[in-house]
């Protein structure tokens, strides 16, 4: 049997969204299925892959092994079950699926993807747009510059044309908003460019039948992500305990367990507050996951750091694992 060399590098959870291609990536959520092979073949032969409940206990009483790695994705995609499990099958690699079981049931896409074919939409025909709400309001006007700008292009680079700057604004505006108002102003917008509401094939999320068959795949696990997807940093106390408690409550009916390890939507500590934590507790679940640059080992069991996955080459990805910029 060929023996490979496991690789140095501080134990880490790793955070995808989607495994597939598409022509629009601004948010850089999509990794290849080609290099989330090659990524998940150097965790296998370079690694140490752990489960997300076991790495979690782990992390918390401080005993991960220093290669330790475990696979997470956010938001329950449908090519997580499609394109990733099989790879992580082959590869012997476990992953664990944290879904937000309104998306799910939504049938729909997310807002931050839905944005995409209406900003590429917008032309200087449909004139101005006035969306206002308690929160404020955003004007946006009709655009002549090339609808096919945001191909190729992503929000770590500068705004090329007035379309970048206008979707980076409409990112930005829609954000925190309450999750309603949010379905209310994609409704007109996309009403404004004329954009068709069916989720593309590359943007779908699971189905509860789907979700229940991930569940059963082997070496995966099932996460809560809250049911809506909200900012939890805009709520308070008690609207934070039902958006996770609502969701953990779908999974458990939807796979037969209750999940015990959950991650915070958008993840970034200015996404939830402190309270979250406890938040997470009263909701019933073991562990917290959150999207931040620090150790997991020592952990606070209710926010236990993981790193965002892009569609890195093997060099790059490698050196990301072993704590190199």
């Amino acid at each position: 049997m060929r023996r490979h060399r496991k690789r140095g590098g501080p134990p880490v959870v790793l955070v995808y969204h989607r495994v597939g291609s598409c022509a629009l990536d601004p948010l850089l959520l999509t990794v290849s299925p080609e290099r989330f092979d090659a990524q998940m073949r150097v965790v296998r032969e370079h690694f140490e892959p752990i489960d997300a409940e076991t790495f979690a206990a782990l992390a918390v009483e401080d005993r991960l092994p220093p290669r330790a790695v475990c696979v997470t994705f956010d938001d329950g995609y449908l090519d997580n079950l499609t394109n990733a499990a099989p790879i992580l099958e082959r590869r012997g690699v476990p992953g664990c699926v944290f879904v937000a079981t309104g998306l799910v049931e939504g049938g729909v896409e997310s807002w931050w993807d839905a944005i995409e074919p209406i900003v590429a939409g917008v032309r200087r025909a449909h004139g101005e747009l006035r969306l206002v709400d308690e929160g404020g309001e955003i004007v946006i006007g009709g655009l002549d510059d090339d609808p096919d700008a945001l191909e190729g292009w992503n929000v770590e680079m500068p705004d090329r044309t007035p379309r970048h700057a206008l979707y980076r604004r409409l990112l930005s505006w829609l954000h925190d908003r309450p999750v309603a108002r949010i379905a209310e102003h994609l409704g007109r917008l996309r009403a404004w460019v004329g954009a068709d509401a069916s989720p593309r094939t590359e943007r779908r999320f699971m189905t509860i039948e789907q979700v229940g068959k991930a569940a059963r795949a082997p070496g995966i696990t099932i996460g809560g992500h809250t049911h809506h997807h909200p900012v939890l940093a805009t709520l308070p106390f008690h609207a934070q305990v039902a958006e996770i408690a609502a969701g953990r409550r779908a999974l458990e009916t939807w796979t037969g367990r209750a999940p015990s390890v959950f991650a915070y939507p958008f993840g970034t500590v200015d996404q939830y507050r402190p309270e979250s934590r406890g938040a997470v507790a009263a909701a019933g679940f073991e562990f917290g996951f959150a999207n931040m640059n620090a150790a997991p080992s020592g952990a606070h069991r209710f926010e236990i750091p993981r790193m965002i996955v892009r569609d890195w080459d093997d060099a790059t990805f490698v050196r990301k694992l072993e704590g190199r910029s």
